[in-house]
Parts: structure tokens; C-alpha cells; sequence
């Protein structure tokens, strides 16, 4: 699957701009601020309805406009091309269009268009909170597991009636609790299990990126459900549940869930350097990106990988060596720089496409 045409209008400093891209590797080139990350950002926008950079919709659209716009022609697994575009007004009103047939949620156009940015922003899978990490294998269950949504969605709703009533406090009927309990553990507890087997399965291709991208140093990565691993999630809720009522909400939950990133009985996040963690979550995401591949069905597809500013806290050697390690991922790659990237690796010339930048005009090289 791939981009084949892409139009962007409207999109920061990018007024307009019509691109045939290169089904596997695009490099883009240009000073800062001449609009690589706005390209990048209108891509992204393509197929998660929103910025990786801001909430706020109006910083997206360029000054003095009222609407931006991103129309793309792409091919799907089958071979069949498709047209999809999405337009955003500053009253954040969002149209998407699949084939000319508007589409009612933005869920659905994540399935059709899977896109992964790797950015400065992309460190807080090392350094911010279990959240982004949850997130992270969650995009994979999404994608991956037919009950996943349905599940996760159960639980969010469990969760969430179970907080309303801990914050009864006192007045808190404690067999009406022990009902929602039993639910919200039934259906934890199998969205746990889901998210155990997708990380599994993301260990196996995680384990051998690491050991290229970072081979002097060991890391290791471990799942953890949210409660104790030793008891039941019910038995969890029992045993705390003085606790939670003092909190007003649920602490040991699968909304507490995450995967640990440790070099040695230390977090990753303490101890490695800012260019070792860049190959870190490099190679995190492309492990993400190869266990989606695998256990996609037939009406899903690779994604689309977009890598910002590629040369920040690499040197040359480590680019190469990224390239290579994406050359195997079966997506299509476009990857920014302030200097033109030279891909003297193992790429093809024929794999490519290389585009220079200015003042957000993009052209080729």
C-alpha cells in the first residue's frame, strides 16, 4: 500500500503542493522552517484526522485561511486506487472522504490509512508517562484484534462507572460495586489477555531491531498488566478497595498497564543518551510496524512511516544504518533533514525519491 499522488493546501507555510511520491523511500531536504514538518504533518493528518504537533487545529491552518485540505490518491493491498481527503475549518469542523463517500469517524480512516510518525515528540514513549507506552500496544490490538475495540471500549465503560461510584465515599453501596466489579473483571481481564499476545508478538521482532540498532547495550522489555500478576483482577479490586474509595477513582486497573523499557535493573529513560534513545524508540516503532505486517488480515495494509529531521542526535553511520533496517519493513518511508540525505546504503536508486524544501514549495532534487 502506498501514497501515489498527494495535494496539500492550506497546511502552515505549505499553500499548495501537488507530489507524486515514491512508492518505498522519500527524502526530503530543506533549511528550518521551510515546511518539512508541514509535509510530514499533512500526511499524519491524512490518516489520524489530527496534527502530531498541536491539538489546536487552528495552528495547522495557515494564517488568513479559513480551511486546509489533504487529497491523496493511494493504491490498497489489493492493487485497487483510491481517493481519500480530509479537510479542516477553523471552527474544527472535519470532512473526510473515501471515494467521494463521506466517512462518519476517524477510527475508520485509521484502519484505511495507518500511518506511524517518529519525531522529537516520539521520546515520550521512553520518558513520559505509561500512558503513551499503553497507547502504543493498544495501536497494535486496535489493528490487529478483532475484539480488541469492542473490549477496550467495555472497559473504558466499566471504569469509568466504577469511579462514579467510589466517589460516593461513604455513602457507597458496596454490593452494587461488587456487581460492576465482577464485569469490569471479566471483561479486564480479556482485554488483558489480548494485550499480553500482541506484546509477544511484538517482542519477537523488537528483540532482534534492538540488537541491531543498539548492540552494546541490553535491552529489556517486560509487560505489565496493571494489578499484580500473582491474583485476579476481581481480587485485586477486593483487596484494594479502601484505597480506591480514598482516591475516588480505580488505581490497580488495566487503565494502569504498560510495558517496562529497562538497560539492567535501571528505566531506560535514566540512562541512556539523547542519540541512543532516538535509535531506541526507532526501533521500538519499527518493531510495531513489522508485527502490524504479520498479523494484518487481508483488508489491511503496512503503514505509512514518517520520520522528522532524521540527522537530530544521529550521526551518519546510525542514518545508514536506520535506512537499511527500514528498507525491510514493506512501507513507505518519508524522512526529513535540514541537509540532503545521500541514502548510500544498500537502497536501489530505483527505491527512491529525493525533494528539496523551500519556503514551502517542494520540488524534486
Amino acid at each position: 500500500m502506498s501514497i501515489t499522488d498527494i495535494y496539500i493546501e492550506n497546511i502552515r507555510c505549505i499553500e499548495n503542493v501537488e507530489l507524486r511520491p515514491h512508492e518505498k523511500f522519500n527524502f526530503l531536504s530543506g533549511p528550518n522552517g521551510s515546511g518539512k514538518s508541514s509535509f510530514l504533518e499533512a500526511v499524519y493528518l491524512l490518516g489520524m484526522a489530527r496534527s502530531f504537533r498541536t491539538k489546536n487545529v487552528k495552528k495547522i491552518i495557515s494564517d488568513n485561511k479559513e480551511e486546509c485540505r489533504v487529497l491523496a490518491q493511494y493504491v490498497d493491498h489489493a492493487g485497487t486506487e483510491n481517493r481519500l481527503g480530509i479537510s479542516k475549518n477553523r471552527d474544527s469542523s472535519t470532512i473526510i472522504r473515501l471515494n467521494q463517500e463521506t466517512l462518519k469517524t476517524a477510527s475508520l480512516l485509521a484502519r484505511i490509512l495507518p500511518v506511524r510518525i517518529l519525531s522529537q515528540e516520539s521520546f515520550t514513549l521512553i520518558d513520559g508517562p505509561s500512558k503513551e507506552r499503553r497507547q502504543f500496544i493498544d495501536w497494535l490490538g486496535f489493528h490487529v484484534e478483532h475484539r480488541f475495540n469492542e473490549t477496550w471500549a467495555s472497559v473504558q465503560r466499566l471504569i469509568k462507572q466504577r469511579n462514579s461510584l467510589l466517589r460516593q465515599g461513604s455513602s457507597l453501596n458496596r454490593a452494587e460495586l461488587g456487581i460492576w466489579d465482577a464485569e469490569l473483571s471479566l471483561q479486564g481481564e480479556a482485554l488483558t489477555e489480548l494485550r499480553r499476545r500482541v506484546f509477544l508478538s511484538y517482542m519477537e521482532n523488537a528483540m532482534p531491531l534492538l540488537e541491531r540498532l543498539l548492540p552494546d547495550i541490553k535491552i529489556k522489555l517486560g509487560f505489565y498488566q496493571g494489578w499484580p500478576e500473582s491474583i485476579g483482577l476481581e481480587q485485586s479490586l477486593s483487596d484494594n478497595i479502601e484505597r480506591d474509595v480514598n482516591l475516588g477513582y480505580t488505581h490497580g486497573s488495566p487503565n494502569r498497564a504498560d510495558f517496562h523499557i529497562r538497560v539492567g535493573d535501571k528505566l531506560a529513560s535514566d540512562c541512556l543518551s539523547r542519540g541512543q534513545k532516538k535509535l531506541l524508540v526507532y526501533a521500538l516503532t519499527l518493531a510495531q510496524i513489522i508485527t502490524f505486517s504479520e498479523l494484518k488480515d487481508d483488508d489491511k495494509a503496512p503503514s505509512i512511516i514518517l520520520i522528522d529531521d532524521i540527522g537530530a542526535e544521529l550521526d551518519e553511520h546510525n542514518c545508514h544504518l536506520l535506512i537499511d533496517t527500514l528498507d525491510g519493513s514493506c512501507s513507505q518511508v518519508f524522512i526529513t533533514g535540514t541537509e540532503p540525505i545521500v541514502p548510500e546504503t544498500s537502497l536501489e536508486k530505483s527505491s527512491y525519491k529525493m525533494f528539496h524544501v523551500e519556503q514551502g514549495s517542494v520540488t524534486p532534487a
